[in-house]
């Protein structure tokens, strides 16, 4: 939005869309916008869907994870781009199936660097835990704390 509005600042856009979605409330329109990594996504709320008699899936941010599979994706998530040599090596055991199941999840990528294949995490990794930018992932100091 910034391209589009030169000289605009963040807490004017930021002020704007609020209003929007103020509005989209007062109207009961069933959507808002909302921040994702690469910019704004106008979203419609959960109750705006109609029911589905199908098994129920998990809500939006919430994936159910192996513990060694949350292993293998905190690594990647502080250390990426990180090869999967590196991940078994710091793990000290095989990170195969986590891996498997994180791409399947959609959670990290596969990417080819200078230094071959890595792992780094992807939007769907952010929006799973509800922040915008991988700067938001508590510092490692304050989890050993």
């Amino acid at each position: 939005m910034a391209r589009l509005f030169p000289g605009w600042r963040t807490s004017d856009i930021d002020a704007l869309v609020g209003e929007l979605n103020d509005r989209f409330r007062q109207m009961g329109r069933p959507g808002r916008a909302v921040r994702e990594p690469g910019g704004w996504v106008l979203r419609l709320m959960a109750g705006a869907l109609p029911e589905r008699s199908a098994a129920p899936i998990a809500p939006a941010g919430e994936v159910s994870l192996a513990q060694d599979a949350l292993d293998v994706l905190s690594l990647i998530a502080y250390r990426q781009p990180i090869p999967r040599e590196e991940i078994d090596s710091v793990r000290g055991a095989d990170s195969a199936g986590a891996l498997r199941q994180l791409l399947k999840l959609g959670l990290v990528r596969m990417e080819t660097t200078q230094a071959g294949r890595a792992y780094s995490t992807t939007p769907a990794f952010l929006e799973a835990l509800g922040i915008s930018t991988l700067r938001d992932l508590p510092r490692v100091e304050e989890a050993a704390g």
